[in-house]
């Protein structure tokens, strides 16, 4: 594990941090299958929060290095209270949609997307902003939750000569 006497330097061993692929529930911290289904449709600030929180827990517990207390500053309260702000209004409008056309899920998917957007190129935020794996459960959340409203995603992408992991691409400037 990460920060264990492996008889290396700190700097030979560059892997004492978590890295932006632990974030994701299911390699950061030991759940059960179902604990990890639940966190999979959670809000991806929900799954931030509580990387920050276990990382935070491993360097107090001594497992990771001092220096990786500053990960809790990748997500600060800002970033995570507006991503939350445009995925709650997603929500609303999905679940608002009954026997919806291609074109006003496609419509909602746009809004959430140039709402997620704004909230990644807003410097109050620090400079902190979505990455690549911040990217791609964001993405993985709208595909979700559009299914969890009885969207069948894949048909739809297909529709538009796309994959269904390319929905969100025509909007996304993160």
């Amino acid at each position: 594990m990460a920060g264990q006497n492996s008889g290396k330097t700190a700097q030979q061993d560059v892997s004492q941090c978590p890295s932006h692929d632990h974030r994701n529930l299911s390699t950061s911290i030991n759940v059960s299958a179902s604990a990890y289904l639940l966190a999979m449709v959670s809000r991806p600030p929900e799954n931030w929060r509580v990387w920050m929180a276990q990382v935070a827990r491993d360097v107090e517990a001594g497992i990771l290095e001092p220096d990786c207390d500053g990960a809790t500053e990748m997500y600060p309260e800002s970033l995570l209270r507006a991503t939350d702000s445009a995925l709650e209004a997603f929500e609303a409008e999905v679940r608002g949609l009954l026997e919806p056309t291609d074109d006003e899920v496609l419509g909602a998917v746009a809004r959430v997307v140039l709402a997620l957007n704004a909230v990644d190129g807003d410097a109050s935020h620090g400079g902190a902003g979505y990455c690549t794996e911040e990217r791609e459960q964001l993405c993985e959340y709208i595909d979700l939750t559009l299914g969890e409203h009885g969207v069948d995603v894949a048909p739809l992408a297909g529709r538009r000569g796309i994959d269904r992991a390319e929905i969100t691409d025509a909007w996304r400037d993160w």
